[in-house]
């Protein structure tokens, strides 16, 4: 599966270091202290970002079990992972994303 979609490791390094790059200009937005990435109310680029950092921090709300089987919580990361989680969970971006999550209800109840 892995090949038939182009997935490597070079790719899977890029594709962490974009993220991280969107961590960083989303954690100077909210620098600040404002509440929402574009000021003090809730716009599309919140709930885009919310919706896809999401893979990123992972928000025990997250539906996105709605595709199909059971989403994946930190527990069914190895190490390695488990920590790149948790560091983009600490950031401030990371936190927004959580508060969203929680606050926000981007997704429907179960």
């Amino acid at each position: 599966m892995g090949r038939r979609c182009g997935v490597t490791s070079a790719r899977g390094a890029r594709a962490l270091e974009k993220t991280r790059q969107s961590f960083n200009e989303a954690d100077q937005l909210l620098a600040d202290g404002r509440r929402y990435l574009l000021g003090d109310a809730m716009t599309f680029a919140d709930v885009t970002f919310a919706s896809l950092a999401a893979l990123a921090v992972l928000p025990p709300e997250y539906a996105g079990r709605s595709l199909g089987g059971r989403m994946l919580t930190l527990d069914d990361l190895d190490a390695d992972w488990r920590a790149e989680i948790e560091g983009f969970r600490q950031r401030p971006s990371g936190q927004f994303v959580l508060r969203m999550y929680r606050e926000e209800r981007l997704c429907p109840p179960a």
